[in-house]
């Protein structure tokens, strides 16, 4: 058995792990946005993170990826401006439309545990 001290060690590496995955996530190229502008990279992991989160729900754990991505390359200004915007019913998406295509597709059927 490890003595405490060590035990403490191996947490604290572990928490610097985690705040070091957060502070310096890098998302890589992505060829869909090949260019240095990267404002519609930025849109479009913003839009995917809340539409995944809207069709997965808070637990489904790949989603977390787009929140990395776009707070990666948004501006904190952006990322605010479009939550402001989304949780006053004005941001310039539809996310209900997906679940609204979905629910059509899937013959009006309803998955109650992702609402």
């Amino acid at each position: 058995m490890a003595p405490a001290h060590e035990e403490r060690l191996v947490e604290t590496t572990e928490a610097i792990n985690a705040r070091l995955d957060r502070e310096f996530f890098s998302p890589g190229f992505d060829p869909r946005f090949p260019n240095m502008n990267q404002a519609k990279r930025c849109w479009v992991n913003y839009v995917d993170y809340h539409r995944c989160l809207k069709q997965k729900g808070e637990d489904y754990e790949p989603c977390q990826y787009f929140k990395k991505v776009y707070q990666a390359i948004c501006p904190n200004a952006w990322t605010s401006k479009f939550d402001e915007q989304r949780e006053a019913g004005i941001f310039p998406y539809d996310f209900d439309k997906d679940l609204k295509a979905k629910q059509h597709a899937d013959g009006g059927h309803v998955d109650k545990a992702h609402h």
